[in-house]
C-alpha cells in the first residue's frame, strides 16, 4: 500500500514538471517563431511591421524570463535599426544583446550578435576591427558545425580583406561562401557569393568578367524577391556598364534601384545610388544635370552613417568644376572635401583632393604652391603604403590568433564531449544501483552500446579518410586560384605592365644586393647600380580631352611596348600613375643611364601612335632620373624612397624646362649632405649634386620660403 501510494505521488510529480516544460518551450517556440517572421519583413523591406513583430517577440522573451530568447529579439532589432540607417540605436542593441547573450549557452546567437556588430562597422569603413569581430562570430559557428552561418562570416570577412586590398585572402573567403551556398542551394548567399566575387573582378580591372558575375547575382536575387538586394546588384550592374561605356543601360539599371531604395525608405543606399547616377551622366557629358544631382545628394548627406558618400560626392564636384574650369567652386569642394577626408581618417581620400588641388593651382598658374601640394601627395601616399603594410601585419597577427582560438575551442569541444560521457556513466552506474531487479537488462544494453561504438567508429575513421581526400583536392584548387590572382593582383590591367604591389614584393633583394657590393667594393661596383627612371607622356590629357579616353588607353599600351623595346625583360616596368611610368634599370652602371634616357626619348619621337581609326599621333616624353645607393654613405638617410623623390624634382623639372627632354641626378659632389628633410631641387640648383641632362637650362621647380 505504501508503496502503490509513493509511485502515486511519483507520477504526479514527473507529470507536473513535463507540463511545466512543455509550456516554456511552448513559449520559447513562440519567441523564435515571431523573430524568424520579423527577420523575413526586414528581408522584404517591410520596415515598419518588423519592428512590431520584433518588440512582439522581445516583450514575450521577457516574460518568460528566456535570456537566449530576449538576446536574440535584441540581435534582430539591431539588425532593423542598422537597415534603416539608425547605425547608433542597432549599435546600442547589439551591445545590450551581447552583454545578456554571454550568460547563455546560445552559441548560434552570440555569433549572429558579433557578426551584425561587424556589419555597423563596416558601414563606417573600419574595416580592420570589422574583420577581428567577423573571425570571433565564425569560431562560434564553426564550434557548432553551424555553415550557414559560417558562409554569412566568410562573406563578411571577404569584403573587409577587400576593402584592404588583400584580394587573395579575399578571394578564399568569398569561394568558402560559395560552396557552402552551393551545398545547400541557397538562393540568397548564392547570389551573395557571385556579387562579391564580381566586385574582386571589377577591382582587378576585368569588367567583363565582373558584369557576367553581377547580372547572374541580380538574376538570383530577382527570384528570391528581396529589394534590397535586387537594388544593391542592379547598382553594380550599372557601375560597370558605366565603365564598359553603356551609358543608356546604367542608366536604367541606376534608376531602378534609387526606386527601391526609395520604397524601402533606405537612404543611404538611395543617395549611394543618386552618387552612381551624377557619375554616369557625367560620364555622358551631361555636366548639368550631374551637378544638380550631386548637389541635391549633399542635401541629404548630414548623418554620420554617409561621411564616406559626402566624402565622394565632393570628389566628383570638384572633379566637374575642374573639368568645367570653374575654378573658383572646384576650389571650395576640394577644400570642404578635404576636411571631411580628414575626419574620415582616410589618406586614400585626402591624397585625391590634394591631387585636385595641385591641378587647380596649376591651372592657376601658381606652381611653387603646386609643387608643395603635391609633395604633400607623395607623403600621403607614402603614409598610405606604410598604412597598408600594418594593417597586412596586424591582419596575419589576427589570423594567427584565430588559429589558436579555433584550436583551443576544438580542444574544448573535446573536454565536453569528455565530461558528458563521464556524466553519462556515473548515472547509468547509479541507476545499476537503484534498479537492481533490471541489472541483467543494462548489462545487455550496454554491451550493445559498446558494440555501436565500435561500429561508429570504423564509419567515423571511414569517413575520416574520406573527408581527408576531399580536402586535398579542394587544397589543389586553391593552389590554382592563388596563382592566378597573385599574378592578376601584381598586374596592370590596361598595359600589362607591372604594378606597384608587384615592386614592392620584388625590389628589396635587389636594393640589398646592391648596396652590399658598393660598399664591400666602393671603387669598383661596375654594373650594380639599380637605375630609377619617371617618364610621363607629354600633353597627355590632351589626347583624352580631344580624342577620347579609349584613345588614351591605346597610348598607354602602345607606350608600354615601346618601353618592353628599350629596356630588358629582367629590367621593372611598372605603370605608376595615369600616364606616368616607372622604370627600374637592374644593376646596370649608372654611367649608361643618360645612354638609356635618350634613347628612350629618341624611340618615343620617332614611333608616331596610332589611333583606332588609323590616324598617326606624334608625341613626347619627359623623364627624370636617378640612381641607387646615390650615396652609400648614407644608405640609411637616402633609401630607395627618397632615390625615388630625387627621379621626381628631375621629371618636375624636365616639365617645367619645355618637356620632351631628359634630366639626372647620379649622386652628389661632396660627402657632406644637409640635415634631412631637405629638397632635391635646392640641391641641384645649388650645384651641390651630379646633374645630367639633355638641355642646357633647366628651370628647377621654386622652392617654399
Amino acid at each position: 500500500m505504501y508503496m502503490n501510494h509513493s509511485l502515486h505521488l511519483l507520477t504526479l510529480l514527473l507529470c507536473l514538471l513535463l507540463c511545466l516544460s512543455y509550456t516554456t518551450h511552448a513559449k520559447s517556440s513562440h519567441t523564435r517563431e515571431l523573430i524568424e517572421q520579423a527577420k523575413q519583413q526586414r528581408e522584404m523591406g517591410e520596415f515598419g511591421q518588423a519592428v512590431k513583430t520584433g518588440q512582439l517577440a522581445l516583450s514575450l522573451a521577457k516574460d518568460s524570463g528566456n535570456q537566449a530568447d530576449i538576446g536574440r529579439a535584441m540581435v534582430e532589432l539591431g539588425e532593423i535599426a542598422r537597415e534603416q540607417g539608425r547605425l547608433d540605436d542597432s549599435m546600442e542593441q547589439l551591445e545590450a544583446a551581447q552583454a545578456i547573450l554571454q550568460h547563455t549557452n546560445d552559441i548560434q546567437a552570440q555569433a549572429r550578435a558579433i557578426g551584425a556588430k561587424a556589419d555597423n562597422l563596416r558601414i563606417l569603413g573600419q574595416h580592420p576591427n570589422a574583420l577581428i569581430l567577423s573571425q570571433k562570430s565564425l569560431e562560434l559557428y564553426k564550434s557548432i558545425d553551424d555553415e550557414l552561418g559560417m558562409a554569412d562570416e566568410y562573406s563578411a570577412i571577404g569584403v573587409s580583406l577587400e576593402w584592404q586590398g588583400a584580394w587573395q585572402e579575399s578571394l578564399l573567403a568569398y569561394n568558402n561562401a560559395l560552396d557552402i551556398a552551393k551545398k545547400y542551394n541557397d538562393t540568397v548567399r548564392l547570389a551573395t557569393a557571385f556579387y562579391n566575387i564580381g566586385e574582386i573582378h571589377r577591382d582587378m580591372g576585368d569588367q567583363n568578367t565582373a558584369l557576367t558575375y553581377f547580372q547572374d547575382a541580380l538574376r538570383l536575387d530577382m527570384d528570391s524577391g528581396q529589394p534590397r538586394n535586387i537594388a544593391y546588384s542592379h547598382t553594380k550592374v550599372a557601375t560597370v556598364l558605366k565603365d564598359l561605356g553603356n551609358i543608356d543601360e546604367a542608366r536604367q539599371h541606376i534608376k531602378q534601384a534609387q526606386a527601391l531604395f526609395e520604397q524601402l525608405e533606405a537612404k543611404r543606399d538611395a543617395l549611394w545610388a543618386k552618387l552612381v547616377l551624377a557619375r554616369i551622366e557625367f560620364t555622358a557629358h551631361n555636366i548639368a544635370l550631374a551637378e544638380q544631382l550631386l548637389l541635391d545628394g549633399l542635401q541629404g548627406l548630414k548623418e554620420k552613417s554617409v561621411l564616406d558618400l559626402k566624402v565622394d560626392a565632393k570628389l566628383q564636384l570638384a572633379e566637374l568644376y575642374l573639368s568645367q574650369n570653374n575654378l573658383e567652386l572646384a576650389k571650395q569642394h576640394i577644400e570642404q572635401g578635404h576636411e571631411l577626408a580628414v575626419t574620415q581618417q582616410s589618406k586614400d581620400k585626402q591624397a585625391r583632393f590634394e591631387e585636385f588641388r595641385v591641378a587647380l593651382l596649376a591651372r592657376q598658374e601658381d606652381y611653387k604652391q603646386a609643387f608643395l601640394s603635391l609633395q604633400k601627395v607623395q607623403k600621403l601616399k607614402g603614409e598610405l603604403l606604410d598604412q597598408t603594410r600594418a594593417e597586412s601585419l596586424a591582419r596575419m597577427q589576427s589570423q594567427a590568433e584565430f588559429t589558436r582560438r579555433a584550436q583551443e575551442i576544438l580542444l574544448l569541444k573535446k573536454d565536453q564531449e569528455l565530461q558528458r560521457a563521464a556524466a553519462e556513466r556515473e548515472r547509468i552506474l547509479w541507476s545499476l544501483w537503484i534498479v537492481a531487479l533490471v541489472s541483467a537488462f543494462l548489462v545487455l544494453f550496454l554491451a550493445y552500446g559498446k558494440y555501436s561504438q565500435r561500429r561508429q567508429t570504423r564509419q567515423l575513421s571511414e569517413q575520416v579518410a574520406q573527408r581527408t581526400a576531399q580536402l586535398n583536392a579542394k587544397h589543389q584548387e586553391l593552389q590554382e586560384a592563388y596563382s592566378q590572382v597573385e599574378q592578376a593582383s601584381t598586374t596592370d590591367p590596361l598595359t600589362g605592365l607591372r604594378n606597384r604591389r608587384f615592386l614592392e614584393q620584388n625590389l628589396q633583394p635587389d636594393l640589398q644586393r646592391s648596396l652590399r657590393i658598393h660598399r664591400d667594393r666602393p671603387h669598383d661596383s661596375g654594373d650594380n647600380d639599380l637605375l630609377f627612371f619617371l617618364v610621363d607622356l607629354d600633353d597627355f590629357k590632351r589626347v583624352n580631352d580631344v580624342h577620347g579616353h579609349s584613345a588614351g588607353d591605346l597610348l598607354l599600351q602602345q607606350f608600354a611596348q615601346l618601353l618592353q623595346q628599350v629596356f630588358r625583360s629582367s629590367d621593372y616596368l611598372v605603370r605608376w600613375g595615369g600616364e606616368e611610368f616607372l622604370v627600374i634599370s637592374r644593376f646596370t652602371s649608372r654611367q649608361q643611364a643618360a645612354e638609356l634616357a635618350q634613347r628612350l626619348l629618341t624611340t618615343v619621337l620617332e614611333h608616331p601612335f596610332t589611333l583606332s581609326d588609323g590616324t598617326l599621333l606624334p608625341k613626347s616624353c619627359s623623364i627624370g632620373y636617378s640612381c641607387y645607393p646615390l650615396a652609400p654613405e648614407f644608405a640609411v638617410e637616402i633609401g630607395w624612397q627618397q632615390v625615388l623623390e630625387a627621379a621626381d624634382a628631375c621629371l618636375y623639372a624636365a616639365k617645367l624646362s619645355g618637356k620632351h627632354c631628359w634630366i639626372g641626378i647620379e649622386g652628389p659632389r661632396q660627402t657632406d649632405l644637409p640635415t634631412l628633410p631637405f629638397s632635391w631641387s635646392a640641391l641641384a640648383a645649388a650645384g651641390q649634386l651630379r646633374v645630367r641632362a639633355s638641355i642646357n637650362k633647366i628651370n628647377w621647380p621654386p622652392q617654399p620660403d
